[in-house]
């Protein structure tokens, strides 16, 4: 600034250009008042059309009619956005008829387009050839224009476009008063809509308020909602307990789309910010649904969708959708409006749920009073009339509803007992209810009936009323009687039965005993803890894994009902057997049992008799075991003495054959000798089976004992000692002195094969014991039983290695030995020999403590003899002449026996059976001197063939041949007997001694025969 001049005084003084300077200064100063005098007129103008209280359409016409004289405008639009580049006049000045209804599209981007966006204005000159500008514009001739965003306190929300038809640009300084006043234009577009809308809300409310049923309130929500928030559509979704979102009515859209809101509102519940009960709105409904892996198909129309919650406070209830076929976004305060809409829409649909559960509830009462299988009433205070009853208690009494209905308790005589009335009334009034108190009606007949009543005040009609429930128990009282009679009756029962009986709770472990069931153990009732444990401590612990089985599988439904046989401890230590049986009776609804009840039987008596029965039932097993293995030795021996007995005859006549001087005889005489030992053998086994014979003459036990010494000890070795314990005068016994040498000496020798190598020591003892004083652990025979009085008793002990119960099974069995193969004959010769006497053996043994065998004999009272020695008489051959009949089925014996005869000069016709011999003898029947006789053949045995051969001929006589021991074959009766026996095996000696027998003695025929 350059510097001023000064006068004389020292004041500044202006020059020329500074004046020039000041004046263009206060014209702008004042040009600039002057433009703000006339903007701030032109706004307050355009404020006071904006705030007159007339309808919205009237207030847009005024102002843009304003806007065009105020700004010398031809052309005035107010453009509402409809879609992606179309907007529809909301209000126009200057525009012909035909325009006003009809959207105006322009490319995109054009100018409104551009204003809309970046909410600045847009001046342009020369409008008429420029792309960006309206067509509708360009075909009204505007050649200026400025296009201005329409802003409100959230958003844009639409264009006001001015133009001039000259070459007349708007002014900057226009443009900038022109914002100003678009944006009160659109302050006063959203007071007005949201006041629109606030009275549509209300008017909404008021129309969905007035129904009460769910699906109609839905249905006129949905309706009115797309005029309220300025939607083309609109549906609502509600939760649905038995699946997924259910669309329940929609509006303005294809009834084809529902499944798609249905699965947006059950994603959108689960997932999005509905949680906190916001709106969800979106611009484009497929890029949206993407995020949510949502498949929408591109058909569907909806673009922009915004989503409000049903419910209230924390309960979501389903979705409201308003929806719109543009872009076109919901703005901020419609989404406040769409948010009161939908709490009015929820409490209208709470209300008509309100009113739903209180109309069901009326009728479950209504269907509850009048069709209970209880009698209700219903009665006023205080007066006590009937109101209504239910069919219940028209029938129990047998009133009718007319009869019924305004009268009182006290007038129909009711209560057989009116003091029951009083006390029921005086306690219902003090505290508002009487339950289960049993009293007396009487029915309209007279009948008594015994019920239980209980009553509760109700207010019906804020008047208050007493509710009562009657239950007849009349039948229950009598079926109360006729079980205690019946309990009566069972627990005379469970006397007569001996039961004891147990009834269990399981739940607290609480256990009723009756008496007996304490008796049975030895207590008396106050001494058994009432609870499970004392059955669980007393039950043998033997039994008690089993038992626990068992009852848990019971208890588990497993089983229908619970049975065992266990042992209990008695109070006295011992144990008895019970059969114990019960069932659960109860089980709650999961299955679980709450009651079990049994009975408890005392079965030791039968226990032992079933245990006997076992034990009989084995011991009759070994019986039938020994006979069969009796029959099958004895046919065995019988077949071999046959093959034996042509060895050795044949042997005996080859030896006779041969010179003095022949070496072949040293071998034959041995091939004798151990044909004479197989005999021994088969001797022996008969004697096993009992079927030798048995020479019964009294002996003195004892002497005979001692004579048996000098054998008994030339048997044991010498570490082994023999000791006796013998009575000076021993008992007499029925026997066979050569057979109780046998007897004892295989006894004493398996004695000494106990002992073994080691030192040991046998003693031999005899004694006499009464039949009722014998006791033994095992008695062989197996069937044997004592018969009579008294016993003499021959016992063998030894210290050797004893036996086991396995063992002690089969120690008399033929060739068992524990020492090793080919041995174990005497044990089974001594039982065979002992039961051919009548007599037993018993054995007592342990393992490692050795055995003790007693041999039991029938006591004789006969003197006994002093036994002889035994001579073996040296017979000569018997030479002879005749012919001999020789019936045999083995043709071995035959050719053996024929040879044996002819060397004793005798002739020989053979027969191969007893028809054969029959037919044979017939023909020469004067001509034979005897016939031998074989006692087993097939189709006629000996017995049969001898009588046939005496009927033909009286006086012949027989030689009766067998492997058999003589007694045997002799024993029963039979109509004739033979002359002589001859026992297989036998030789040239053998069958000369039954030769001079049979000729000697006459025949004998039995008086029956």
């Amino acid at each position: 600034m350059p510097p001023h001049d000064l006068n004389q005084s020292g004041n500044s003084v202006i020059g020329g250009d500074d004046v020039q300077r000041l004046r263009a200064a206060h014209n702008a100063a004042r040009q600039a008042a002057q433009a703000a005098i006339r903007d701030t007129t032109r706004l307050t103008r355009l404020l006071t059309i904006l705030s007159d209280p007339a309808p919205l359409d009237l207030l847009l016409d005024r102002a843009l009619a304003a806007l065009s004289e105020l700004f010398a405008a031809d052309i005035v639009l107010l453009l509402d956005p409809v879609g992606t580049g179309t907007f529809s006049p909301l209000a126009a000045i200057g525009l012909p008829e035909d325009m006003i209804d009809r959207p105006m599209a322009e490319a995109e981007p054009g100018y409104v387009a551009v204003a809309m966006h970046t909410k600045a204005p847009v001046l342009k000159t020369e409008v008429g050839a420029d792309p960006k500008v309206d067509p509708q514009l360009r075909e009204l001739g505007a050649e200026t224009a400025v296009w201005l965003p329409v802003l409100d306190a959230h958003d844009a929300r639409g264009v006001l476009i001015l133009a001039r038809c000259r070459p007349l640009p708007f002014a900057h300084s226009d443009a900038d008063l022109l914002v100003a006043m678009a944006y009160r234009i659109g302050l006063a577009l959203e007071q007005a809509q949201r006041n629109t809308q606030l009275k549509q809300i209300v008017a909404a409310g008021r129309e969905i308020g007035h129904h009460l049923d769910e699906s109609i309130v839905g249905a006129e929500a949905v309706r009115l909602l797309p005029a309220v928030v300025g939607a083309d559509a609109a549906a609502l979704v509600l939760s649905n307990s038995s699946g997924p979102p259910r669309c329940v009515t929609q509006v303005g859209v294809d009834p084809a789309w529902n499944h798609v809101w249905s699965r947006l509102t059950d994603t959108l519940l689960r997932y999005s910010r509905l949680a906190g009960s916001l709106p969800y709105c979106t611009t484009d409904l497929h890029a949206a649904t993407e995020q949510f892996a949502l498949d929408v198909p591109k058909s569907c129309p909806v673009r922009a969708l915004l989503a409000i919650p049903v419910g209230r406070e924390e309960r979501v209830r389903g979705l409201l959708y308003a929806m719109r076929y543009s872009t076109r976004p919901f703005r901020p305060d419609t989404l406040q409006v769409a948010t009161l809409y939908a709490d009015q829409l929820s409490a209208a649909l709470e209300n008509a749920r309100l009113y739903r559960a209180v109309r069901e509830s009326e009728q479950r009462f209504s269907t509850a009073f009048q069709w209970s299988p209880v009698a209700n009433t219903l009665t006023s205070l205080p007066e006590g009339k009937f109101l209504d009853v239910n069919e219940t208690f028209l029938r129990d009494t047998g009133y009718t509803r007319e009869e019924v209905i305004g009268q009182t308790h006290f007038e129909l005589r009711i209560f057989d007992n009116p003091v029951d009335q009083a006390e029921i009334r005086v306690e219902l009034l003090d505290h508002g209810q009487v339950y289960a108190r049993e009293c007396r009606f009487r029915t309209k007949s007279g009948h008594i009936l015994i019920c239980l009543i209980s009553v509760s005040m109700v207010a019906i009609d804020d008047r208050p009323c007493a509710l009562s429930s009657i239950i007849d128990i009349t039948k229950h009282k009598s079926a109360e009687q006729e079980l205690r009679e019946s309990e009566e009756r069972l627990k005379l029962a469970l006397m007569g039965a001996d039961l004891g009986m147990w009834d269990w709770n399981v739940v607290t472990g609480k256990v009723g005993f009756n008496s007996r069931w304490a008796e049975m153990l030895g207590y008396s009732p106050e001494e058994i803890e009432p609870h499970v444990r004392t059955w669980e401590m007393l039950i043998h612990s033997d039994d008690t894994s089993y038992v626990r089985e068992v009852l848990n599988s019971h208890l588990a439904g497993e089983t229908p009902h619970f049975e065992t046989e266990h042992r209990f401890r008695t109070e006295s230590g011992k144990c008895i057997w019970v059969l114990d049986k019960g069932k659960v009776t109860h089980r709650d609804g999961q299955g679980r049992p709450l009651r079990f009840v049994g009975t408890c039987l005392d079965i030791t008596e039968a226990k032992q008799i079933q245990s006997e029965r076992l034990s009989m039932e084995h011991q009759k097993q070994q019986v039938w075991r020994a006979e069969s293995l009796s029959r099958m030795a004895g046919g065995i021996t019988h077949h071999f003495n046959n093959l034996l007995g042509a060895v050795m005859g044949n042997l005996e006549l080859a030896l006779g054959d041969l010179p003095q001087e022949a070496d072949a005889r040293l071998r034959v005489a041995e091939a004798m000798k151990a044909s004479h030992r197989a005999a021994e053998i088969s001797q022996l086994m008969l004697a096993y089976l009992g079927q030798t014979s048995v020479k019964q003459e009294p002996l003195n036990l004892a002497e005979a004992t001692r004579e048996a010494l000098p054998l008994l000890l030339s048997s044991i070795p010498k570490h082994v000692r023999l000791k006796t314990r013998f009575p000076s005068q021993g008992p007499t016994i029925l026997a066979d002195g050569v057979h109780l040498k046998q007897i004892l000496t295989n006894l004493v020798s398996n004695s000494a094969e106990a002992i073994g190598e080691q030192a040991g020591e046998i003693v031999v003892e005899i004694g006499v014991t009464a039949a009722s004083d014998m006791r033994a652990s095992r008695f062989f025979p197996l069937d044997w039983e004592p018969h009579g009085a008294r016993y003499a008793c021959v016992s063998v002990a030894d210290t050797g290695c004893g036996l086991d119960a396995a063992t002690m099974e089969r120690i008399f069995d033929p060739f068992f030995s524990t020492k090793f193969t080919g041995r174990g004959l005497g044990l089974a010769v001594v039982l065979g020999l002992v039961r051919a006497h009548g007599g037993a053996v018993a054995v007592a043994s342990q393992p490692g403590a050795g055995a003790t065998f007693r041999v039991y004999f029938p006591e004789s009272e006969q003197d006994a003899q002093v036994p002889a020695r035994e001579s073996v008489p040296i017979s000569a051959a018997l030479e002879g002449e005749g012919l001999v009949l020789l019936v045999d089925d083995e043709p071995m014996i035959r050719t053996m026996a024929s040879a044996l005869l002819a060397r004793l000069g005798y002739g020989v016709i053979d027969a191969r059976d007893g028809l054969d011999a029959v037919e044979k003898f017939r023909i020469r029947k004067d001509d034979f001197l005897l016939v031998i006789l074989d006692l087993t053949m097939p189709l006629m045995d000996g017995w049969e063939t001898l009588a046939a051969l005496r009927a033909v001929r009286s006086d012949i006589p027989v030689v009766l041949s067998s492997g058999y021991d003589e007694a045997q074959v002799m024993r029963g009766h039979h109509s004739e007997q033979p002359q002589a026996f001859l026992r297989k095996p036998y030789g040239m000696k053998d069958l000369t001694a039954a030769l001079r027998a049979a000729c000697s003695v006459p025949p004998v025929t039995s008086k029956e025969g």
